[in-house]
C-alpha cells in the first residue's frame, strides 16, 4: 500500500480544488468576451497590414486600425 503524509494529502487537494476555481474563473471570462462581441453593434473590419480584427460603430466606408493607425477600406 501507498503511504500519504496528511500534509502532502492537504496540499494536493487545496491544489486541486485552486486548479478547478482558476479553470471555471477562465471559462467564464472568455464566454463574457465573446458574449460582448455579440452585443455589440457596427461593422467588423480586418486591417490588411497589421491583420487586427475590430467593431467599429460607425458604418463609413473609411475606418482607422485601433492598433497600427492605418486607414482601411471597406471591401466592395
Amino acid at each position: 500500500m501507498i503511504e500519504v503524509n496528511l500534509s502532502f494529502f492537504l496540499t494536493a487537494y487545496l491544489l486541486l480544488i485552486l486548479a478547478i476555481f482558476f479553470f471555471t474563473w477562465v471559462h467564464i471570462e472568455g464566454r463574457k468576451r465573446f458574449r460582448s462581441l455579440d452585443q455589440q453593434e457596427g461593422y467588423l473590419w480586418q486591417c490588411p497590414i497589421c491583420a487586427f480584427i475590430y467593431l467599429d460603430p460607425e458604418e463609413d466606408k473609411l475606418s482607422r486600425c485601433p492598433r497600427c493607425q492605418s486607414f482601411n477600406k471597406r471591401p466592395a
